[in-house]
């Protein structure tokens, strides 16, 4: 006997951009086990971990351990004779769209916020940076 799925809607003030939308059916035989989410609590707690505040913790944290990453290999690289294979040259985000770039804007200001430096370039700068990108 197959059991009805039911449809789910959970509506929560999380993170940046004030709410969050989680809608799901709640199938008796996936292997999301939103039921149990639903009956413990952890799901409650998933979106709390989604708070800004607790982010922008959880980003610094992240930042503290990471950063110093680079510096602590040096030596290891050195001694094993190849630190002429590391270099350290960033990264590069691509957005579509200013939307994009505004959707990621939370996202930029934790980088910016656990001491990252963050350059916002127009098309004529990335191109120069990797001209193997498509039309911008």
């Amino acid at each position: 006997m197959t059991q009805a799925l039911e449809a789910v809607e959970i509506v929560a003030s999380i993170g940046e951009r004030g709410t969050f939308r989680l809608k799901f059916r709640l199938d008796p035989g996936s292997t999301l086990p939103a039921r149990f989410l639903l009956k413990t609590g952890d799901l409650v707690k998933f979106l709390r971990a989604g708070r800004r505040d607790r982010v922008e913790r959880i980003s610094k944290a992240l930042g503290s351990l990471n950063m110093p990453t680079f510096e602590a290999f040096r030596p290891l690289l050195r001694d094993a004779g190849l630190e002429h294979l590391f270099h350290q040259t960033g990264q590069l985000f691509v957005y579509r769209t200013k939307e994009g770039l505004e959707h990621d804007r939370f996202g930029i200001e934790l980088k910016r916020a656990t001491g990252l430096r963050v350059d916002l370039l127009g098309a004529e700068e990335i191109r120069q940076l990797e001209p193997s990108l498509a039309p911008i």
